[in-house]
C-alpha cells in the first residue's frame, strides 16, 4: 500500500509538469511541433512518467527509506524520519513532487502569459479568441490546485526531515487529504469551466470574448472621461484666478 500510496502520488506532478512542458512548446513554439501529437509520442511520455515514478517507489525494497504502517494502523506510507536513509527517500519525494510543482507552475505562466499576448495583440479583431482564453482560465485554476493541494504535504515531510523533530501525525493526515483533492478537482476544471459548459449553466449571459471584450472597453471609457472631466473642472477655477490677475 506504502508503494502504490508513493507512485501514484507522484504520477499526477510528474505527468502535470510533462504536460505543461508539451503546452508551453505548443503554445510558444508552434513551428517546433506538429499541430497533432503522434500516439507514439504520446505513449512514450505516459510510460516515462510512470517508470519514474516506479523507480522512485520501488527504492525502499533496495534498502533506501523503507515503508511502515502509520497510525492508527489502517493506512501505510514511507518512514518519514531524520535517520539513516529514511531522510534520503524523505527528500527525494519531496523534491521530486516540489520541483513537478515547479516546473509546472514556471511553464504554464509562461504559457498564460503567451496567452495574454496573444489575445490583446493586434490582429485580436481577425481570429476568434475563445479557445485560448478558455486554456488560460484553466491554468491559472490547475496552477492554484496544484500548489495549495500538494505544497503542504511536500513542504511538510522535508521540514520534519531537515529539523529532526518527531513526526506530527494528525499534521500529516491533513496534508495527505490536501493532496488526495487534487486528483479530485483537476478533472473537474476540465469539465466544468469549458465555454459550452458555462452556456449551459448561465444560458443568459453572453460568454462571447467580444461582448467580454467590449464591456470592458466601455468601462475603461467611462471612468477615463469620468477622470478628464473631473480634471478639467479643477482646471477651471485656476485658470480663471490667472486672468483675473493679470487683468
Amino acid at each position: 500500500m506504502g508503494m502504490s500510496m508513493v507512485f501514484y502520488g507522484l504520477c499526477p506532478l510528474l505527468l502535470g509538469a510533462a504536460m505543461a512542458l508539451e503546452r508551453c512548446v505548443g503554445i510558444n513554439c508552434p513551428f517546433a511541433r506538429s499541430t497533432s501529437m503522434p500516439r507514439s509520442r504520446t505513449v512514450n511520455m505516459v510510460l516515462m512518467v510512470w517508470l519514474t515514478a516506479g523507480i522512485i517507489a520501488l527504492l525502499p525494497l533496495t534498502g533506501l527509506g523503507s515503508y511502515h504502517m502509520q497510525i492508527p494502523g489502517s493506512w501505510c506510507f514511507f518512514n518519514i524520519s531524520s535517520k539513516g536513509t529514511d531522510l534520503y527517500f524523505s527528500l527525494i519525494f519531496s523534491l521530486a513532487g516540489l520541483i513537478s510543482v515547479a516546473m509546472s507552475f514556471v511553464l504554464n505562466t509562461v504559457s498564460v502569459v503567451t496567452l495574454i499576448k496573444v489575445c490583446c495583440g493586434q490582429d485580436r479583431t481577425q481570429r476568434r479568441r475563445d479557445h485560448e482564453i478558455e486554456m488560460m482560465v484553466q491554468l491559472i485554476l490547475i496552477m492554484i490546485i496544484g500548489s495549495i493541494c500538494w505544497c503542504p504535504l511536500l513542504i511538510f515531510i522535508a521540514e520534519t526531515v531537515l529539523s529532526g523533530s518527531p513526526l506530527q501525525i494528525k499534521k500529516l493526515l491533513l496534508c495527505i487529504r490536501f493532496a488526495t483533492w487534487n486528483q479530485i478537482l483537476d478533472p473537474w476544471v476540465y469539465i466544468l469551466f469549458r465555454r459550452a459548459v458555462l452556456k449551459r449553466i448561465y444560458p443568459r449571459i453572453d460568454w462571447s470574448r467580444g461582448s467580454i471584450i467590449s464591456s470592458t472597453i466601455r468601462k475603461l471609457t467611462r471612468t477615463s472621461l469620468r477622470t478628464t472631466v473631473h480634471s478639467d473642472e479643477t482646471d477651471e477655477p485656476g485658470k480663471s484666478n490667472v486672468m483675473a490677475t493679470s487683468t
